[in-house]
Formats: structure tokens, sequence, C-alpha cells
């Protein structure tokens, strides 16, 4: 994936063996020519990217998170797909993001995010 993105500054922590949800050490310039080839079913056909955002914290794949880290997470950014998370912050009337209950049109909107990394908050709105 990393060659057929273009990612010519990235590398896995683990070798030949990468952890999926951790262990790569990337730059601003990669992170986007992978969005951009995921977003555009460059790098996975479309089959495979639509089972990746599917909702996978609701049945029939999960009744209950399995620990306290993830459920405050869950709580603050909304339910997690494969390697993403459903965009569905809510937000005060400050500014403030505030705990949130995953509902039907979190899951409707369909839009999927990748909380911070090198400062950006990136959106994969397929509407």
């Amino acid at each position: 994936l990393i060659d057929k993105a273009g990612m010519v500054r990235t590398r896995w922590l683990a070798g030949q063996n990468p952890l999926l949800a951790a262990a790569m050490v990337t730059t601003g310039d990669d992170y986007d020519r992978f969005l951009r080839s995921y977003l555009s079913y460059e790098l996975l056909p479309q089959r495979f990217a639509d089972e990746m955002e599917r909702d996978y914290l609701s049945r029939p794949f999960a009744s209950s998170v399995a620990n306290g880290s993830s459920s405050s997470l869950i709580g603050v950014l909304g339910h997690y797909s494969m390697a993403n998370y459903f965009e569905c912050l809510n937000v005060s009337d400050h500014g403030a993001v505030l705990p949130t209950h995953f509902t039907s049109a979190c899951l409707e909107a369909g839009i999927h995010m990748d909380a911070g990394l090198f400062g950006w908050y990136p959106l994969i709105d397929r509407a």
C-alpha cells in the first residue's frame, strides 16, 4: 500500500510485519497522498473501502467496547470503523467537544475522520 500510494518517505517500525493500527512513520505529504488515493479508490477497490467504512461497534459486529480507553475515545469521537472513526462530534455553543452518543444521523451521514495526525483533521465524506 505504501508504494501504491506513492508514499516515498514512509516506513513501518515493525519491518515486514506491520501493525495496522500503529507503527507507521510518515510525513504530512505522504499522508496526504494516502488519503487522496484512498478517497479516489485508487488505493483499494470501492468494495474494500466500503467494508472498511462500516460501523463495527454496532450489532451484529459488537455489543460492547472491549476496554475503558476505547470507551472514552468513542464517547467523544463516535463509532469506529476499520482504521477510522465516524465523524460524530457534539460541540457546545462555546466550541467545547462534549461526550456524545452515536446516532442514526451519524451513521447515515457516513463521514469518516482520522483525529489530528500532523495537526490535520481530515474527513472522508463520500456524499
